[in-house]
């Protein structure tokens, strides 16, 4: 059995500005808009692996991990961008499966299940024909994979 820890601390410090237009009935103004954000944030990973079963070229590792991540969000450098900060994405995923050698080491299977969820995911759109990035709230997303490879000879696989 093996297990695999890390923790990672955060500390962004983070000050935008950008210039914008205001109208006003009398005159065109330009005024500066600044927005800044500083957040401390722990994150970190725990895994675990554990060999079930082995027996010469035969063997059943089952595994699982947690990860919960934090990542300050992507800057928008275009010169329309606005001056706000956009909230940090945070994440939690949980993966959980088994990797097994059959057939004297020839055949290899790797199947896992994942469960992830994000918070201020950051993706881009479109505001009046411009590109520009927001926050998307909250996304979910689930599903497993299954990965088989066979090895015919011990030069081809």
């Amino acid at each position: 059995m093996s297990v695999l820890a890390g923790l990672r601390l955060s500390h962004t410090s983070e000050e935008r500005e950008s210039e914008g237009e205001e109208a006003n009935e009398v005159e065109h103004i330009e005024e500066m808009n600044r927005d800044t954000r500083d957040k401390t944030r722990l994150g970190g990973a725990v895994g675990i692996s554990w060999r079930a079963w082995s027996s010469d070229a035969y063997e059943l590792v089952l595994y699982a991990d947690y990860r919960n991540t934090y990542k300050p969000a992507a800057i928008d450098f275009g010169p329309e961008s606005e001056a706000e900060n956009l909230a940090p994405e945070t994440a939690e995923c949980i993966e959980a499966g088994f990797k097994a050698h059959l057939a004297g080491g020839a055949l290899e299977f790797d199947f896992s299940a994942f469960d992830m969820r994000f918070e201020n995911l950051v993706v881009s759109q479109s505001v009046n024909g411009r590109p520009s990035l927001t926050n998307a709230g909250e996304e979910h997303f689930k599903g497993a994979e299954l990965e088989v490879q066979w090895n015919a000879r011990a030069d081809l696989t």
